[in-house]
């Protein structure tokens, strides 16, 4: 079992007025949960416990962005220093994906990989996967699981944060920074609706002002329906793509309310309750998909 630095269910955190919080989300955050000295520090030693395990050979290094990838820039450059300062080095080749879960005609969950080289070259090779945060780890065992097509010799995955859920699948990454209790976080390039992923540290927000003070009235009345219809939901984002006249919206909510479902149906139980806003649409754009 991976070790990690835990954190308890009744960890409260420190006052923000005690760190340099940018002034755009003074007002958005609860508390500090994890400050950034911390989160490198813990950092530092995965660095040295995957050299020791994958050390000796060549590695291929796999970013899942978005939230991945400032974890990712620093667990790099601890490993690079080691490979400075130590007899023995871990050379590495990089390479970025993006995951996407949904379920196809058939209502069978699948893990669609956008971006990366050709996944063939993976073959023969030890492979790290880099993550920011795995919750209930169903995506990242369809993602193991579709990587073992491609013969890897050996595949481990080092996520910053493990969250403790009762949703999870029982999954647990090789190498794990921080486990959680099921808060929802954001920093350190974690978001709420892009917003957030510049907080060099993790945080917890208390309210979402600063995000709806840049969105439009009718994003933020699209938005609160969705919530409101959807209360299981972990993502809704919606963006107003007419122009700023609210004639088009782009939606995207994800939900374990979609486990099952095929896409279509998805997106019949959003039309469903948007139903009354629709008729002042033009075009609505519906983007749906199942928590990882």
């Amino acid at each position: 079992m991976a070790s990690a630095l835990l954190i308890s269910d009744d960890e409260s955190g420190y006052d923000p007025e005690l760190f340099c919080i940018p002034k755009h989300y003074v007002e958005d955050l609860e508390r500090v949960f994890i400050p950034h000295g911390l989160i490198m520090d813990r950092t530092e030693r995965m660095a040295r416990d995957i050299a020791k395990e994958m050390g000796g050979t060549h590695i291929v290094v796999l970013c899942v962005l978005k939230g991945g990838y400032k974890f990712f820039a620093d667990l790099l450059d601890y490993i690079k220093a080691l490979n400075r300062n130590q007899d023995e080095s871990l050379p590495m080749t990089i390479d970025f994906i993006r995951l996407k879960s949904y379920c196809n005609d058939q209502t069978v969950e699948e893990v669609k990989i956008i971006g990366g080289d050709d996944l063939c070259m993976l073959a023969g090779k030890n492979v790290l996967i880099v993550e920011d945060i795995v919750e209930t780890g169903r995506t990242m065992r369809k993602l193991l699981a579709h990587l073992e097509n491609y013969k890897p010799q050996m595949v481990k995955v080092a996520s910053l944060l493990l969250k403790r859920t009762p949703r999870s699948s029982g999954y647990r990454p090789d190498f794990v920074g921080f486990e959680i209790p099921d808060k929802f976080v954001v920093g350190y390039a974690l978001d709420y609706n892009e917003y957030f992923r510049d907080l060099n540290r993790l945080a917890l927000a208390i309210t979402i002002r600063r995000a709806l003070s840049a969105q439009t009235s009718g994003e933020v009345r699209i938005a609160e329906i969705l919530r409101k219809s959807f209360p299981r939901a972990s993502a809704v984002k919606v963006v107003d793509i007419s122009g700023g006249c609210g004639a088009m919206y782009e939606v995207h909510v994800e939900s374990v309310e979609f486990k099952g479902k095929r896409v279509i149906q998805q997106h019949q139980l959003i039309n469903q309750v948007l139903k009354d806003e629709i008729q002042a649409m033009h075009g609505l754009r519906i983007f749906t998909s199942v928590p990882k």
